[in-house]
């Protein structure tokens, strides 16, 4: 795991294959155990609020070779 996502609260750190990794932090709690094996669609977590002046809510990035980028291909709009 990431150094940082230890400071930030409850999080899930995924690998995505070629070289790109997901980070979703503030969750409520974390659903798969530890080197599960994820599906497009399956439940990582539950947002909480992690006592942030901003209340509940998510931290998400997608990452390349250690680089941020930007999410949007990889996100799916709500139907």
């Amino acid at each position: 795991m990431p150094g940082g996502c230890a400071a930030m609260a409850t999080c899930s750190f995924s690998t995505l294959g070629g070289g790109y990794h997901s980070l979703m932090a503030h969750l409520d709690n974390v659903s798969p155990e530890v080197g599960a094996e994820l599906q497009a669609g399956d439940e990582v977590g539950t947002v909480g609020d992690t006592g942030s002046l901003k209340g509940a809510y998510l931290y998400f990035e997608i990452r390349q070779d250690g680089r941020a980028v930007d999410p949007k291909p990889w996100l799916v709009p709500a139907s």
